[in-house]
C-alpha cells in the first residue's frame, strides 16, 4: 500500500509514508493535540522543536543524519485528506535486527475520528513492517482508553504486559530502612552482564517474545557513557546507580536521577522475582533519603504493573498512579508469505 506512487498526486486521499520536509510540523502538532494531557516535559520540548524545524523544509534531512530519535519519530505512516495530515502512526525496529518492531505516536485529528483511520494506519504499518522482515510488533495503549484498546485488538494485537507510572508530588524526610543481611553498593558499568541477566529475569516472559531484552541496552560503550555523563552535567542532574547482590548475582538494582534544575526526579527499580516483597521498602526508602538532599521536586517512576509488591510500598510512601499503559503484541509470522 505504501510502496506505490499514487500518494504523490496532489489530490491523493489515504495512507502514505511520512515525508519529514513536508509533514513534520503537521505531525508534531497532531501528536501534541492528541496527547496534550499525557506528554512529559521532555516530549513537549521535543515536539515544540519539531514544529519549528518543520518550517525549514529541505534542511530537515540534516537532523535525520545525526539523531536516531528524530529518525524514529519520522519513521511513520500518515493519513492525508483535504490536503492535510489528519492521522499518523509511527513504527521502528527494536534492536539491531529488523525482527522486532514497535508502533507508537498513533493519533487522529478529532474531527476525523470514528471513520476507521486509526485501524487503517495500523494495518498499513503492519504491512510495511512485514515488508521489512519484521516478525513481531508491540504497541502501548492507555489502560483506560477502551476505544483505542478495542481498535488495536481488532487488528490482531493481544495484551502481553502493562507498565504503571507513579508520581510523588513532594519528598518528605525519609529514614533509610536497613534490611538485615543485605546491603546496597554502587553499581559499575563494567558489571553490565549481571544487570542484563537480572533484566531478563524481571521482565515478563510473554513480553520478551515480542520485545526481547537486549545486551546492548546494558553494555554501554565509552561514547555512550560519556554522552550520558554530559547529558546529566548539562541538565544539572546527579545519577546514583546502586545494586543489591547475593553471591555473584544481582538481585535488585536502583537508579536515582536527582535533578538540581528543572524537571522531576526519576527512579528506576528492578527486583528479581525470587526476592520480590523483601527488598522494595529498603530500595524505595533509600531513594527518597537521597532525594531529600536535593530541591523538593516531584518524583516519577515506571515499573511493570505485575510488580505489585513495589506498587504497594510506593503507595504507602505517598506515590499515586499517574497512568497505566497496556503493552500489546502481534505475531507477524502467520501473515508472512
Amino acid at each position: 500500500m505504501l510502496n506505490n506512487d499514487a500518494w504523490q498526486r496532489s489530490n491523493y486521499c489515504g495512507p502514505r509514508p511520512m515525508v519529514p520536509s513536508r509533514d513534520l510540523a503537521q505531525v508534531a502538532q497532531l501528536i501534541e493535540r492528541g496527547y496534550r494531557r499525557r506528554l512529559s516535559r521532555r516530549a513537549r520540548i521535543a515536539l515544540f522543536g519539531f514544529k519549528i524545524l518543520g518550517h525549514l523544509g529541505p534542511f530537515v534531512w540534516l537532523l535525520g543524519r545525526f539523531s536516531s530519535e528524530f529518525r524514529e519519530f519520522c519513521s511513520a505512516c500518515v493519513w492525508v485528506e483535504d490536503g492535510h495530515v489528519v492521522g499518523v502512526v509511527a513504527s521502528h525496529q527494536i534492536g539491531a535486527t529488523p525482527r522486532h518492531w514497535i508502533q507508537k505516536n498513533a493519533a487522529v485529528q478529532k474531527s476525523y475520528r470514528g471513520r476507521g483511520i486509526a485501524r487503517a494506519l495500523a494495518q498499513a504499518m503492519i504491512d510495511e513492517t512485514l515488508a521489512q522482515g519484521g516478525e513481531t510488533v508491540v504497541a502501548m495503549v492507555l489502560a483506560n482508553n477502551e476505544t483505542a484498546l478495542r481498535s488495536i485488538q481488532s487488528t490482531g494485537f493481544r495484551p502481553v504486559a502493562a507498565f504503571t507510572e507513579m508520581r510523588l508530588a513532594t519528598v518528605e524526610p525519609t529514614p533509610f530502612i536497613v534490611l538485615s543481611g543485605v546491603s546496597l553498593r554502587r553499581r559499575r558499568y563494567a558489571e553490565w552482564r549481571k544487570e542484563y541477566e537480572l533484566a531478563r529475569a524481571a521482565t515478563p516472559a510473554q513480553l520478551q517474545l515480542y520485545k526481547p531484552v537486549y545486551k546492548e541496552d546494558y553494555r554501554l560503550r565509552l561514547g555512550q557513557r560519556l554522552g550520558r555523563w554530559l547529558g546529566n552535567l548539562l541538565a544539572r542532574r546527579k545519577e546514583y546507580r546502586l545494586v543489591v547482590e547475593e553471591g555473584n548475582e544481582f538481585i535488585a538494582t536502583l537508579t536515582v536521577q536527582a535533578s538540581r534544575w528543572g524537571g522531576e526526579h526519576h527512579l528506576e527499580l528492578m527486583v528479581h522475582p525470587c526476592w520480590r516483597g523483601r527488598l522494595e521498602e529498603m530500595l524505595i526508602s533509600r531513594a527518597l533519603a537521597i532525594l531529600a538532599e536535593y530541591p523538593n521536586r516531584a518524583v516519577g517512576i515506571r515499573l511493570f504493573a505485575s510488580h505489585t509488591e513495589a506498587i504497594e510500598v510506593l503507595s504507602r510512601y505517598g506515590f499515586v498512579e499517574d497512568k497505566t499503559r497496556v503493552i500489546l503484541g502481534l505475531d507477524l509470522k502467520p501473515f508472512a508469505v
